[in-house]
Protein backbone atom coordinates (compact mmCIF):
# COMPACT_ATOMS: atom_id res chain seq x y z
CA UNK A 1 0.00 0.00 0.00
CA UNK A 2 1.13 3.55 -0.78
CA UNK A 3 -0.59 6.41 0.99
CA UNK A 4 -0.03 10.14 0.90
CA UNK A 5 2.07 11.56 3.73
CA UNK A 6 2.70 15.14 2.59
CA UNK A 7 2.36 17.20 -0.54
CA UNK A 8 3.79 20.54 -1.60
CA UNK A 9 4.24 22.26 -4.97
CA UNK A 10 6.69 20.19 -7.00
CA UNK A 11 6.86 17.05 -4.86
CA UNK A 12 4.80 14.40 -3.11
CA UNK A 13 5.87 12.29 -0.12
CA UNK A 14 4.27 8.84 0.11
CA UNK A 15 4.46 6.09 2.72
CA UNK A 16 5.03 2.51 1.62
CA UNK A 17 3.42 -0.04 3.92
CA UNK A 18 3.34 -3.83 3.79
CA UNK A 19 0.13 -5.69 4.72
CA UNK A 20 0.07 -5.94 8.52
CA UNK A 21 -2.21 -8.99 8.25
CA UNK A 22 0.74 -11.06 7.02
CA UNK A 23 2.70 -10.20 10.15
CA UNK A 24 -0.26 -10.98 12.40
CA UNK A 25 -0.58 -14.45 10.85
CA UNK A 26 3.13 -15.31 10.74
CA UNK A 27 4.17 -14.11 14.20
CA UNK A 28 2.34 -16.92 16.08
CA UNK A 29 3.68 -19.48 13.59
CA UNK A 30 7.26 -18.30 14.09
CA UNK A 31 6.77 -18.30 17.87
CA UNK A 32 5.44 -21.89 17.85
CA UNK A 33 8.23 -23.19 15.60
CA UNK A 34 10.85 -21.43 17.72
CA UNK A 35 9.44 -22.90 20.93
CA UNK A 36 9.13 -26.52 19.75
CA UNK A 37 12.76 -27.52 20.49
CA UNK A 38 12.33 -26.28 24.08
CA UNK A 39 9.30 -28.54 24.55
CA UNK A 40 10.86 -31.79 23.32
CA UNK A 41 13.27 -33.32 25.82
CA UNK A 42 15.24 -35.01 23.01
CA UNK A 43 16.31 -31.67 21.49
CA UNK A 44 20.00 -30.83 21.84
CA UNK A 45 21.18 -27.52 23.34
CA UNK A 46 22.71 -26.57 19.99
CA UNK A 47 19.41 -27.21 18.20
CA UNK A 48 17.51 -25.10 20.70
CA UNK A 49 20.00 -22.25 20.36
CA UNK A 50 20.03 -22.40 16.56
CA UNK A 51 16.23 -22.49 16.31
CA UNK A 52 15.90 -19.59 18.73
CA UNK A 53 18.38 -17.45 16.80
CA UNK A 54 16.77 -18.21 13.43
CA UNK A 55 13.25 -17.59 14.78
CA UNK A 56 14.28 -14.31 16.41
CA UNK A 57 15.96 -13.16 13.19
CA UNK A 58 12.85 -14.06 11.17
CA UNK A 59 10.64 -12.18 13.62
CA UNK A 60 12.84 -9.05 13.44
CA UNK A 61 12.92 -9.23 9.62
CA UNK A 62 9.13 -9.56 9.53
CA UNK A 63 8.61 -6.54 11.77
CA UNK A 64 11.04 -4.49 9.67
CA UNK A 65 9.21 -5.53 6.48
CA UNK A 66 5.90 -4.07 7.69
CA UNK A 67 7.54 -0.83 8.82
CA UNK A 68 6.39 2.24 6.89
CA UNK A 69 9.01 3.71 4.55
CA UNK A 70 8.70 7.25 3.19
CA UNK A 71 9.67 8.25 -0.33
CA UNK A 72 9.65 11.67 -1.98
CA UNK A 73 8.58 11.84 -5.63
CA UNK A 74 8.95 14.88 -7.87
CA UNK A 75 5.63 15.91 -9.43
CA UNK A 76 6.08 18.98 -11.69
CA UNK A 77 3.26 21.47 -12.15
CA UNK A 78 0.78 20.32 -14.77
CA UNK A 79 1.94 16.69 -14.63
CA UNK A 80 -0.28 13.89 -15.91
CA UNK A 81 -1.71 11.53 -13.28
CA UNK A 82 -3.56 8.42 -14.37
CA UNK A 83 -6.08 6.21 -12.58
CA UNK A 84 -4.48 2.94 -13.64
CA UNK A 85 -6.63 0.05 -14.81
CA UNK A 86 -5.41 -3.51 -14.43
CA UNK A 87 -4.93 -5.19 -17.78
CA UNK A 88 -6.44 -8.51 -16.70
CA UNK A 89 -7.73 -10.23 -13.60
CA UNK A 90 -9.93 -9.24 -10.68
CA UNK A 91 -7.71 -6.54 -9.25
CA UNK A 92 -9.15 -4.69 -6.24
CA UNK A 93 -6.27 -2.22 -5.80
CA UNK A 94 -6.74 1.42 -6.78
CA UNK A 95 -3.49 2.82 -8.16
CA UNK A 96 -2.61 6.36 -9.22
CA UNK A 97 0.50 6.62 -11.39
CA UNK A 98 2.57 9.57 -12.60
CA UNK A 99 2.88 9.32 -16.39
CA UNK A 100 6.25 10.77 -17.43
CA UNK A 101 6.05 9.67 -21.04
CA UNK A 102 8.94 7.21 -21.10
CA UNK A 103 8.33 5.96 -17.55
CA UNK A 104 5.52 5.56 -15.04
CA UNK A 105 5.86 6.07 -11.29
CA UNK A 106 3.39 4.63 -8.79
CA UNK A 107 2.12 7.37 -6.46
CA UNK A 108 -0.84 5.88 -4.59
CA UNK A 109 -2.02 2.33 -3.99
CA UNK A 110 -5.16 1.77 -1.92
CA UNK A 111 -7.88 -0.79 -1.45
CA UNK A 112 -10.43 2.00 -0.92
CA UNK A 113 -11.30 4.23 -3.92
CA UNK A 114 -12.67 6.99 -1.68
CA UNK A 115 -9.39 7.33 0.18
CA UNK A 116 -7.41 7.20 -3.06
CA UNK A 117 -9.52 9.99 -4.61
CA UNK A 118 -9.31 12.14 -1.46
CA UNK A 119 -5.51 11.99 -1.53
CA UNK A 120 -5.51 12.53 -5.30
CA UNK A 121 -7.50 15.72 -4.83
CA UNK A 122 -4.86 17.00 -2.39
CA UNK A 123 -2.12 16.31 -4.93
CA UNK A 124 -4.05 18.03 -7.73
CA UNK A 125 -4.70 21.13 -5.63
CA UNK A 126 -1.00 21.49 -4.78
CA UNK A 127 0.53 20.57 -8.16
CA UNK A 128 -2.27 21.53 -10.60
CA UNK A 129 -1.82 18.15 -12.22
CA UNK A 130 -4.10 16.78 -14.93
CA UNK A 131 -5.98 13.56 -14.19
CA UNK A 132 -6.67 10.86 -16.78
CA UNK A 133 -9.83 8.96 -15.76
CA UNK A 134 -9.90 5.24 -15.07
CA UNK A 135 -11.43 2.63 -12.71
CA UNK A 136 -14.67 2.87 -14.69
CA UNK A 137 -15.00 6.59 -13.87
CA UNK A 138 -15.41 9.42 -16.36
CA UNK A 139 -14.06 12.96 -16.28
CA UNK A 140 -17.52 14.15 -15.19
CA UNK A 141 -17.47 11.71 -12.27
CA UNK A 142 -14.16 13.16 -11.11
CA UNK A 143 -15.10 16.82 -11.66
CA UNK A 144 -18.88 17.29 -11.82
CA UNK A 145 -20.02 20.51 -13.48
CA UNK A 146 -22.11 23.03 -11.59
CA UNK A 147 -23.55 22.89 -8.09
CA UNK A 148 -24.53 19.44 -6.79
CA UNK A 149 -28.20 18.57 -7.11
CA UNK A 150 -30.28 16.21 -5.04
CA UNK A 151 -30.57 12.65 -6.25
CA UNK A 152 -33.57 10.42 -6.81
CA UNK A 153 -33.30 7.23 -4.75
CA UNK A 154 -34.97 4.08 -6.02
CA UNK A 155 -35.97 1.67 -3.21
CA UNK A 156 -33.55 -1.22 -2.97
CA UNK A 157 -32.46 -3.82 -0.42
CA UNK A 158 -29.77 -6.37 -1.17
CA UNK A 159 -27.35 -8.58 0.71
CA UNK A 160 -24.13 -9.56 -1.00
CA UNK A 161 -20.52 -10.63 -0.29
CA UNK A 162 -18.17 -7.83 0.66
CA UNK A 163 -15.69 -8.60 -2.14
CA UNK A 164 -15.70 -10.47 -5.48
CA UNK A 165 -13.34 -13.22 -4.26
CA UNK A 166 -14.76 -13.60 -0.76
CA UNK A 167 -16.70 -16.82 -1.41
CA UNK A 168 -13.74 -18.44 -3.15
CA UNK A 169 -11.42 -17.45 -0.28
CA UNK A 170 -13.77 -18.96 2.31
CA UNK A 171 -14.15 -22.19 0.35
CA UNK A 172 -10.37 -22.40 -0.11
CA UNK A 173 -9.77 -21.99 3.63
CA UNK A 174 -12.32 -24.64 4.54
CA UNK A 175 -10.91 -26.95 1.87
CA UNK A 176 -7.39 -26.44 3.23
CA UNK A 177 -8.55 -27.27 6.75
CA UNK A 178 -10.26 -30.44 5.49
CA UNK A 179 -7.12 -31.50 3.60
CA UNK A 180 -4.92 -31.04 6.69
CA UNK A 181 -7.43 -32.97 8.79
CA UNK A 182 -7.46 -35.90 6.35
CA UNK A 183 -3.67 -36.00 6.21
CA UNK A 184 -3.49 -35.89 10.01
CA UNK A 185 -6.00 -38.74 10.42
CA UNK A 186 -4.15 -40.78 7.80
CA UNK A 187 -0.87 -40.28 9.66
CA UNK A 188 -2.49 -41.35 12.92
CA UNK A 189 -3.80 -44.58 11.39
CA UNK A 190 -0.38 -45.57 10.13
CA UNK A 191 1.36 -44.64 13.38
CA UNK A 192 -0.72 -46.39 16.02
CA UNK A 193 2.20 -48.64 17.00
CA UNK A 194 4.52 -45.66 17.49
CA UNK A 195 4.39 -43.48 20.57
CA UNK A 196 2.91 -40.11 19.63
CA UNK A 197 3.53 -37.02 21.74
CA UNK A 198 0.51 -35.02 22.86
CA UNK A 199 1.98 -31.93 21.20
CA UNK A 200 1.99 -33.75 17.85
CA UNK A 201 -1.78 -34.11 18.17
CA UNK A 202 -2.61 -30.72 19.67
CA UNK A 203 -0.76 -28.57 17.11
CA UNK A 204 -2.33 -30.09 13.93
CA UNK A 205 -5.77 -30.13 15.54
CA UNK A 206 -5.38 -26.49 16.57
CA UNK A 207 -4.25 -25.56 13.05
CA UNK A 208 -7.27 -27.27 11.52
CA UNK A 209 -9.65 -25.51 13.92
CA UNK A 210 -8.13 -22.06 13.30
CA UNK A 211 -8.11 -22.37 9.50
CA UNK A 212 -11.64 -23.78 9.43
CA UNK A 213 -12.88 -21.00 11.75
CA UNK A 214 -11.36 -18.36 9.47
CA UNK A 215 -12.96 -19.93 6.40
CA UNK A 216 -16.39 -20.16 8.02
CA UNK A 217 -16.12 -16.58 9.25
CA UNK A 218 -15.24 -15.36 5.76
CA UNK A 219 -18.21 -17.20 4.30
CA UNK A 220 -20.54 -15.84 6.99
CA UNK A 221 -19.74 -12.14 6.48
CA UNK A 222 -22.11 -10.20 4.24
CA UNK A 223 -22.97 -6.58 3.57
CA UNK A 224 -26.56 -5.33 3.43
CA UNK A 225 -27.43 -2.14 1.58
CA UNK A 226 -30.85 -0.56 2.08
CA UNK A 227 -31.96 2.40 -0.04
CA UNK A 228 -35.18 4.26 0.67
CA UNK A 229 -36.44 7.64 -0.56
CA UNK A 230 -34.97 9.13 2.64
CA UNK A 231 -31.41 7.87 2.26
CA UNK A 232 -28.93 5.01 2.18
CA UNK A 233 -27.93 2.60 4.95
CA UNK A 234 -25.08 0.06 4.93
CA UNK A 235 -24.77 -2.74 7.50
CA UNK A 236 -22.26 -5.54 7.96
CA UNK A 237 -23.82 -8.93 8.71
CA UNK A 238 -21.87 -11.60 10.57
CA UNK A 239 -24.06 -14.72 10.65
CA UNK A 240 -27.13 -12.48 10.67
CA UNK A 241 -25.91 -10.05 13.34
CA UNK A 242 -26.05 -6.52 11.88
CA UNK A 243 -23.57 -3.72 12.60
CA UNK A 244 -24.09 -0.25 11.13
CA UNK A 245 -21.24 0.87 8.84
CA UNK A 246 -22.59 3.88 6.98
CA UNK A 247 -25.77 5.93 6.89
CA UNK A 248 -26.36 8.88 4.55
CA UNK A 249 -29.45 10.99 4.03
CA UNK A 250 -30.73 11.88 0.57
CA UNK A 251 -29.59 15.48 1.01
CA UNK A 252 -25.96 14.34 1.57
CA UNK A 253 -25.76 12.21 -1.58
CA UNK A 254 -24.60 13.72 -4.87
CA UNK A 255 -23.93 10.71 -7.10
CA UNK A 256 -22.94 7.04 -7.11
CA UNK A 257 -21.01 4.90 -9.56
CA UNK A 258 -19.51 1.41 -9.63
CA UNK A 259 -15.71 1.33 -9.74
CA UNK A 260 -13.68 -1.39 -11.41
CA UNK A 261 -9.88 -1.18 -11.20
CA UNK A 262 -9.78 -4.63 -12.79
CA UNK A 263 -12.21 -6.51 -14.99
CA UNK A 264 -15.06 -6.56 -12.44
CA UNK A 265 -16.64 -3.92 -10.23
CA UNK A 266 -15.76 -4.23 -6.54
CA UNK A 267 -16.84 -0.91 -4.95
CA UNK A 268 -19.58 1.68 -5.10
CA UNK A 269 -18.09 5.18 -5.02
CA UNK A 270 -20.45 7.67 -3.35
CA UNK A 271 -19.92 11.36 -3.96
CA UNK A 272 -21.28 13.23 -0.94
CA UNK A 273 -21.28 16.88 0.09
CA UNK A 274 -18.61 16.08 2.70
CA UNK A 275 -16.33 14.11 0.35
CA UNK A 276 -16.12 10.70 -1.33
CA UNK A 277 -17.24 7.54 0.47
CA UNK A 278 -17.17 3.94 -0.72
CA UNK A 279 -18.97 0.64 -0.19
CA UNK A 280 -17.14 -2.63 -0.87
CA UNK A 281 -19.49 -4.82 -2.92
CA UNK A 282 -18.93 -7.43 -5.57
CA UNK A 283 -19.79 -6.97 -9.25
CA UNK A 284 -23.59 -7.08 -9.86
CA UNK A 285 -24.40 -5.75 -6.39
CA UNK A 286 -22.20 -2.68 -6.94
CA UNK A 287 -23.85 -1.97 -10.28
CA UNK A 288 -27.35 -2.36 -8.77
CA UNK A 289 -26.62 0.14 -5.96
CA UNK A 290 -25.15 2.66 -8.42
CA UNK A 291 -28.26 2.43 -10.60
CA UNK A 292 -30.52 3.03 -7.60
CA UNK A 293 -28.91 6.45 -7.01
CA UNK A 294 -29.89 8.56 -10.01
CA UNK A 295 -29.94 12.29 -10.84
CA UNK A 296 -33.20 14.12 -10.23
CA UNK A 297 -35.48 14.77 -13.22
CA UNK A 298 -34.53 18.46 -13.08
CA UNK A 299 -30.84 17.62 -13.39
CA UNK A 300 -31.56 15.23 -16.22
CA UNK A 301 -33.49 17.99 -18.00
CA UNK A 302 -30.50 20.32 -17.78
CA UNK A 303 -28.30 17.60 -19.26
CA UNK A 304 -30.77 17.18 -22.10
CA UNK A 305 -30.72 20.91 -22.84
CA UNK A 306 -26.94 20.77 -23.10
CA UNK A 307 -27.35 18.78 -26.31
CA UNK A 308 -26.70 21.07 -29.26
CA UNK A 309 -29.81 20.20 -31.29
CA UNK A 310 -32.20 20.45 -28.35
CA UNK A 311 -30.74 23.72 -27.13
CA UNK A 312 -30.93 25.30 -30.59
CA UNK A 313 -34.57 24.22 -30.93
CA UNK A 314 -35.48 25.96 -27.67
CA UNK A 315 -33.53 29.07 -28.75
CA UNK A 316 -35.50 29.16 -32.00
CA UNK A 317 -38.78 29.08 -30.11
CA UNK A 318 -37.69 31.94 -27.83
CA UNK A 319 -36.63 34.04 -30.82
CA UNK A 320 -40.10 33.77 -32.37
CA UNK A 321 -41.88 34.14 -29.01
CA UNK A 322 -39.82 36.58 -26.92
CA UNK A 323 -42.63 36.80 -24.38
Amino acid sequence: MRRLHAVRPGSVTVELESPIAVAVLLVPLIAVVTGLPWVYAESSPFGRLATTLVGSAALVALLLAVRAVRREIAVPEGALLELENAATGEDDRYRVVLDQGTSRVLLLDHGDPARALSELQEIVRATRATVRPGWGLTAEDLEPDGAPEEVALQPLELTAPCAPGQVRAGIAACGGALFVLLMFLSALRTGFEVHVHALSIVLPALSVLVVAAVGILVLGVRRRVTITPRGLRVERLVFGHATLELELSRAELVSACATAPGTRACHVLLTTRSGPRSIALGDEAAVAVARAVQPTPAKARVAELANGRTASAYRSVLEHNPY
